[in-house]
C-alpha cells in the first residue's frame, strides 16, 4: 500500500502564505533552539565584510587602511540605500492613506498608482 503525502490526504495548499509563515516560524524556533545566536550573527557579519572586501579589492592589492576606508564607504552606501528605500515606501504609504481616505480605495494600490502617476508627470 502506498503512503499518501499530507497534501494528498488533506487536499490543502501548502504554499498558502499563512501555512508558509507558520512553517518558517517552526523552522526558526528549531534552529535557534540548537544554535548560539550571537556566534551565528558574528559569523554572518564576518562573511558579509569578507564579501565586500573581495568586491572592493578582488586582487588583494590595496593597503589595509585604504581597504578599510573603501569597505566603510560601501557599508555607508548600503545603509543610505536602505534608508532611502524605507523613506520612499513610507511616502507611498502616507500618500496612499491620504488618497484612500478621500476615495475609499485600497491603501496600497492607491499609493502605488499615485506614485506611478507622479513619476509619469515628471
Amino acid at each position: 500500500m502506498r503512503l499518501k503525502k499530507v497534501a494528498e490526504i488533506d487536499d490543502i495548499d501548502l504554499m498558502d502564505p499563512a501555512l508558509r509563515s507558520l512553517r518558517g516560524r517552526i523552522a526558526a524556533h528549531a534552529k535557534w533552539s540548537k544554535h548560539d545566536r550571537k556566534a551565528h550573527a558574528q559569523r554572518m557579519r564576518e562573511l558579509r565584510l569578507a564579501k565586500i572586501e573581495r568586491q572592493v579589492d578582488p586582487l588583494g592589492e590595496l593597503p589595509p587602511d585604504e581597504l578599510a576606508a573603501r569597505v566603510g564607504s560601501v557599508l555607508s552606501e548600503q545603509a543610505a540605500r536602505a534608508a532611502y528605500a524605507k523613506a520612499k515606501k513610507q511616502a507611498v504609504k502616507k500618500k496612499g492613506v491620504a488618497s484612500s481616505a478621500a476615495t475609499g480605495e485600497a491603501t496600497r494600490e492607491t499609493g502605488v498608482s499615485a506614485l506611478k502617476s507622479e513619476q509619469e508627470s515628471q
